[in-house]
């Protein structure tokens, strides 16, 4: 049985919350925040604080001071909080059995974006993957077909008509935004058409009855058209996690 932790918010978070300017390095952290202004919510592994290695996560907390914290009640199912795992940093591992996170309801319509880092442990093909969504399966899901896996794809509404191979190591971004929608992997962008539907909430690294074998090291999302802000996130994960 997992040990049931919880995931306290750091002073860090705070100051980003009480209107710190975007992209400063906190004090004491020395780490940078996201380039992004409003975002509707940010999970870091590296700001998490209290937990030792291997400790479970029963509670992620949410970096934009608005509450909209991951959690996990059910103790076999908290995926585990690993030290140094990419670019000396930290990250959370899910089990790929019945690992995951979820936020409680809050509205992402479309257009909205998700710039993510995360790492596959299992790359073995035919395996069902559920890297984020919204609380509902297909409503924003970041994921990758049985038989292409671990190629990255999104459904929402309907099957996004492109997806591109992610490898092990993966900083991305996700457009959901219908006919326009766009996906990045690793630099490399792809356009698509997908259905227009709103999602609610966050899943993270899977949701009841999948899960995924592998690391979430960040993730972030803003509504509205972010276009302009595409590459400043990018560039900031890649700075930060890619060794």
């Amino acid at each position: 049985m997992k040990r049931r932790a919880f995931i306290a918010a750091s002073a860090a978070a705070a100051f980003h919350a009480a209107g710190g300017p975007v992209g400063f390095r906190l004090p004491g952290s020395g780490l940078p925040t996201p380039p992004v202004s409003d975002l509707s919510v940010w999970f870091d592994a590296a700001r998490i604080a209290g937990l030792s290695d291997g400790a479970a996560v029963s509670r992620w907390e949410d970096l934009t001071g608005r509450g909209r914290h991951a959690a996990q009640a059910t103790g076999t199912k908290q995926p585990l909080f690993k030290v140094n795992q990419q670019n000396g940093l930290p990250g959370v591992l899910a089990d790929g059995v019945d690992d995951f996170l979820q936020t409680a309801a809050f509205v992402r319509a479309q257009p909205h974006a998700v710039w993510f880092c995360m790492k596959l442990t299992d790359t073995t093909p035919g395996i069902n993957t559920e890297f984020l969504d919204g609380r509902a399966v297909n409503t924003a899901r970041i994921f990758s077909m049985i038989g292409t896996y671990p190629h990255l794809t999104l459904y929402s509404g309907g099957y996004f008509s492109n997806d591109r191979d992610a490898g092990n190591t993966v900083v991305g971004y996700a457009l959901f935004e219908g006919a326009s929608s766009s996906l990045v992997v690793n630099g490399v962008t792809v356009g698509g058409t997908l259905g227009t539907s709103s999602a609610s909430g966050l899943s993270i690294l899977g949701m009841t009855g999948v899960s995924t074998p592998g690391y979430m090291f960040e993730v972030f999302c803003k509504d509205g058209n972010i276009t302009s802000d595409r590459d400043a996130g990018i560039d900031y994960l890649t700075n930060k996690w890619q060794p």
